[in-house]
């Protein structure tokens, strides 16, 4: 992608990770494809990229802190991610440094979340839009099922990797 090489050209793009069942054993036909983007500057990207590629953009200062507090997704990327472009180490490092201390995201985060999509599912029920509900509650209980995980230690990996992540 013309992007993602655009973004690596960039002296203030420190790495950028693929993340998500996409990288892993978990790809399946309907996979998108995320990419986690750590940078000094305030680099955007190109609205003109596919529906199904997800770039998520963080500063370079603000990744340990974030780390430290539980963000979900970093702390995600940092265990299952898959660098694909990493200035002068700076992932490797990242990685190394986390590895044995990467504190578990919130489990009340993501019954937050579940909640917001069970009231959004409602509503789109109320307005007969079954097909959209049904994403809404498929979100719901990925969450809840994350929550469920998180509360027993248990790392959630992608959706489609949930329900084997209950057989550890």
């Amino acid at each position: 992608m013309s992007n993602l090489g655009y973004l690596a050209s960039q002296p203030d793009t420190a790495a950028i990770v693929a993340i998500g069942s996409a990288v892993r054993a978990a790809y399946h036909s309907r996979s998108d494809v995320d990419f986690l983007v750590i940078t000094d500057g305030e680099a955007a990207p190109d609205r003109s990229r596919p529906i199904d590629v997800d770039l998520r953009m963080f500063r370079r200062c603000e990744i340990d802190q974030k780390i430290r507090e539980g963000d979900d997704l970093l702390g995600w990327a940092i265990r299952f991610g898959r660098a694909v472009f990493d200035r002068d180490q700076f992932w490797a490092s990242l990685r190394s440094q986390w590895a044995r201390q990467l504190p578990f995201p919130s489990p009340e985060v993501s019954v937050a979340r579940a909640l917001r999509f069970e009231r959004v599912a409602r509503e789109l029920v109320a307005m007969r839009d079954f097909e959209a509900a049904l994403e809404q509650v498929a979100g719901m209980l990925t969450h809840r099922a994350r929550a469920s995980l998180l509360r027993a230690r248990v790392y959630p990996a992608s959706r489609p990797e949930l329900p084997s992540s209950y057989a550890k």
